[in-house]
């Protein structure tokens, strides 16, 4: 994870606050190799806890979005998205917070969905990346069997 704000070791206490998004895609995709494959769509479901917020070299910060899984209709095209992919599904991304902020209050979100998480939050230590990371893991794990979206 990049610096943040949660760099120090306080002993304060932080409670998460999780959404998942989902965002469609599409439109970063080759028009033929959808095309050719059948593609009609491809989304891609990501995780980010409100309260982290990251610099990444400008003076707002940003969300620490972290994929979960990709969606494609119609599903049987899946393999060729997946051997298409030239982004490792595995790596956060990294969105300016008034995108995100916006996706979220929008609730005709023209690229995509959200859905707030309740009862996935937890309370970590603010600075302990140990502590945060092993928590965060649980709730990934969690959500790609049994996400909202």
């Amino acid at each position: 994870m990049a610096e943040t704000e949660n760099q120090e070791v306080s002993g304060e206490m932080i409670t998460t606050d999780f959404y998942v998004v989902k965002i469609d895609e599409t439109r970063y995709w080759d028009v033929d190799f959808r095309r050719k494959n059948g593609i009609n769509s491809i989304s891609r479901v990501y995780l980010f806890d409100k309260n982290e917020h990251t610099y990444c070299a400008e003076m707002t910060y940003s969300y620490w979005l972290i994929p979960l899984y990709i969606l494609v209709d119609p599903p049987e095209a899946r393999d060729a998205v997946d051997d298409g992919d030239c982004i490792d599904n595995h790596e956060p991304q990294y969105y300016n917070h008034y995108d995100v902020d916006a996706w979220i209050s929008d609730q005709e979100f023209k690229h995509g969905e959200w859905h707030q998480l309740t009862g996935s939050n937890f309370s970590y230590i603010k600075g302990d990346e140990t502590d945060y990371q092993e928590k965060i893991d649980d709730v990934i794990e969690d959500l790609c069997g049994n996400c909202p979206i």
